[in-house]
């Protein structure tokens, strides 16, 4: 994505634009076809038109380098290669692009390193989903899972992770093996020392994270630990997902194995960096009510932004605090309907199995 510079140095040469600005600045209507219905939407702050929407102001993007702008964003080395919905939301949280839909998708299909990632997934529609219980604070509850093992640098590799459930802010790192010892110290150090000690504990049927070392850890620390059945994989999906986009993002940004410590880092920045499908929202801002700026990402102009530092202070937890009610309506609303979803096509594949027998 180009800079506010690099967009006020081509918005400045480009005929259409300026034409619009002339109108805003004299307060004339806005007479182009391209941009007739954005046209009460328009403003100009520090010589670039921005569009406003609600409470972000885009910055506006040529039709000349709408594919440019899309592609630069596709390619970013933080956040680049993800899914539809992610790149659309990265973009517009920043940029207003006309026929996004259209052109990220023409990009996507024309990126080589998402269709030899590209895969199917497949889910066992033989047990109905269980709702899990929506967490109602940040760092009430984690979900932790071990990946593996792949070949990386000659040797055998494990991924530990674990993804807080309200907020989906994701913690992850190398492992040479899986001993329950080893994932205890990941907990201790990346989970519990950094963000407290949660109510609950969510892991499946691993040998590492149910034996003695483990149970009197929680006991000890008075956590909670649920354990996901061996028959619902998706009762541990919140990090069991995470693990899909992790590798997809690794393979997209190089052929073998070897430099996944040094991509992994880059992995859980972008997963914590994009608003997340079910809240809407980025984790990181949840977590810490502060959104890092990317390689190739800048902080969006707000001409009537506070200058007072405390007073951004208190505004931005403010904020925070109305975002996280958001996101737990979100979140309840996203589970029910993919229970309600999963568990009719269950009693649809049920009532077939049982016309055929008849």
């Amino acid at each position: 994505m180009p800079y506010l510079e690099e967009i006020l140095k081509r918005q400045e040469m480009d005929n259409e634009i300026f034409h619009i600005k002339k109108a805003i600045t004299k307060g004339e209507v806005i007479d182009d076809t391209n941009f007739d219905h954005l046209k009460t939407n328009l403003f100009v702050a520090e010589g670039i038109i921005f569009v406003k929407d609600g409470d972000k102001n885009l910055s506006l993007i040529l039709i000349k380098d709408r594919e440019e702008y899309v592609v630069n964003a596709h390619n970013d080395l933080l956040g680049g290669h993800v899914g539809f919905d992610k790149m659309k939301a990265q973009i517009q949280q920043v940029a207003y692009v006309l026929d996004l839909n259209k052109i990220i998708r023409i990009v996507q299909e024309r990126c080589g390193r998402c269709a030899q990632s590209a895969q199917l997934t497949n889910k066992s529609d033989t047990f109905p989903v269980q709702l899990m219980p929506t967490a109602h604070q940040i760092c009430q509850r984690w979900h932790a899972d071990v990946k593996g093992p792949a070949m990386c640098n000659g040797k055998k590799r494990f991924i530990v992770g674990a993804t807080e459930a309200l907020s989906k802010f994701m913690v992850a790192k190398i492992v040479p093996n899986k001993e329950a010892k080893r994932i205890m110290n990941f907990l201790i150090k990346h989970v519990i020392c950094q963000f407290g000690g949660p109510d609950i504990i969510t892991a499946d049927q691993g040998r590492e994270l149910n034996e003695k070392i483990g149970n009197h850890l929680f006991k000890m620390m008075g956590i909670r630990r649920i354990r996901t059945s061996r028959y619902n994989p998706r009762a541990n999906g919140e990090i069991e997902r995470r693990w899909r986009v992790t590798s997809n993002f690794i393979k997209k940004h190089t052929e073998t194995l070897e430099d996944a410590e040094q991509l992994l880092p880059r992995a859980m920045f972008m997963i914590n960096n994009m608003p997340n499908a079910s809240t809407m929202m980025m984790p990181s801002y949840l977590m810490f009510t502060f959104m890092p700026a990317g390689i190739s990402n800048y902080k969006n102009f707000n001409p009537t932004g506070l200058t007072d530092k405390q007073t951004q202070i208190i505004q931005r937890e403010k904020e925070r605090l109305r975002q996280i009610d958001i996101v737990r309506k979100n979140l309840m609303e996203k589970e029910l309907t993919r229970t309600n979803y999963y568990n009719t096509k269950h009693a649809q594949i049920k009532l077939l199995k049982l016309e055929i027998k008849f």
